[in-house]
């Protein structure tokens, strides 16, 4: 049977702690919403799989990571995301040639056997999910973290006060993770530092 799994980066502790704390302003909203559970990461890739031993034997042997530093991430909305009225809010950072590098070496080593479903999907990442079963890639890689994906007025002062929260300086990334990706949450399997 397939497995959904995906390799992240995790944001070391004081960014790590600020996302939580925009996470925590919006768990106790009854509104629906998804991945305000899971921790903070960025997503460098994710798919199904057809063989999870062979997968975590290789991540634990994957060697040819260091640390990323960003000079800055600002707050987005990705609006009408993965449905719509459904905003994605996110801390945005730019993309560069360490991020695009490590993903490609990522993908080049462990590519996903299968695309999980992506709805929505803009019809220029087609090309990228064929050909490397995950749309985001090198380019039209999307550096994010996320808070929340929510069903939420746009006028809703916690909308309001997250969009104008000036930006966040210097961020760094030092562990690299591969874990199974559960409905509301992301199990780590194996952690990888500098």
């Amino acid at each position: 049977m397939n497995k959904r799994f995906g390799i992240f980066l995790e944001p070391d502790d004081l960014f790590f702690d600020y996302i939580m704390d925009w996470k925590k302003k919006f768990i106790h909203l009854e509104n629906t919403q998804k991945y305000v559970n899971e921790i903070p990461h960025f997503t460098l890739l994710h798919g199904l799989y057809d063989n999870e031993d062979l997968l975590v034997k290789n991540f634990r042997n994957f060697t040819s990571f260091e640390k990323i530093n960003i000079d800055s991430a600002r707050s987005y909305i990705f609006y009408d995301d993965i449905q719509k009225g459904y905003n994605t809010l996110v801390f945005e950072f730019k993309n560069n040639n360490q991020i695009k590098s490590l993903q490609r070496l990522l993908l080049k080593k462990f590519k996903p056997s299968f695309s999980y479903k992506f709805v929505n999907l803009d019809r220029k990442y087609m090309v990228n999910l064929e050909k490397y079963h995950y749309p985001f890639v090198g380019d039209d890689l999307i550096p994010h973290v996320t808070i929340t994906n929510i069903k939420i007025k746009n006028t809703h002062q916690l909308i309001k006060n997250f969009i104008e929260v000036p930006s966040y300086e210097k961020i760094s990334f030092s562990k690299l993770y591969l874990g199974e990706i559960k409905e509301d949450y992301i199990n780590k399997i194996y952690e990888i530092s500098p």
